[in-house]
C-alpha cells in the first residue's frame, strides 16, 4: 500500500485502517529495497545530483547551477 519512508507509520496505519473500516498490517523494514535517487530534469536532460547509493553529486550540481546561471544572464 506504501513504499516510502515515513516517521509515524503506525498512526498512518491505524487511521487507514479506520477510515477503510479494516484491519491493517504493517510491513517494516530497516533498508530501502528500491534505492532513492534525486534527479534534475534542466535543458531536456536527466541530471543525476544524488545517487541510490546516497552520494551527494557536488560536481554535477554545481555544473547544473552555472548552467542555469550562464541562462539567465
Amino acid at each position: 500500500m506504501l513504499s516510502a519512508t515515513v516517521r509515524n507509520y503506525m498512526d498512518f496505519a491505524n487511521w487507514v485502517g479506520r477510515t477503510k473500516k479494516r484491519k491493517i498490517f504493517v510491513q517494516k523494514t530497516n533498508y530501502r529495497p528500491v534505492p532513492l535517487e534525486h534527479s534534475i530534469f534542466l535543458f531536456d536532460k536527466m541530471h543525476i545530483i544524488k545517487s541510490g547509493e546516497g552520494n551527494f553529486e557536488v560536481s554535477e550540481y554545481d555544473g547544473l547551477k552555472r548552467m542555469i546561471n550562464t541562462a539567465i544572464n
